[in-house]
């Protein structure tokens, strides 16, 4: 899906992220979340960034 007209701003404090930069900004284009692992409760932590990859 993508959202040409929109000037979305993904944020990210994962500086280990691949595609994060010093600014605290994904260079991404747009993100992947699922939810974790055996992890289905509603927590606030239940979901993780999909598109992340190691530096």
């Amino acid at each position: 899906m993508s959202f040409s007209d929109k000037h979305q701003c993904i944020l990210c404090d994962v500086v280990s992220c691949k595609f994060h930069d010093q600014s605290g900004h994904c260079q991404l284009d747009s993100i992947k979340v699922k939810p974790r692992k055996n992890c289905h409760d509603g927590s606030c932590d239940e979901s993780e960034c999909g598109s992340y990859i190691n530096k």
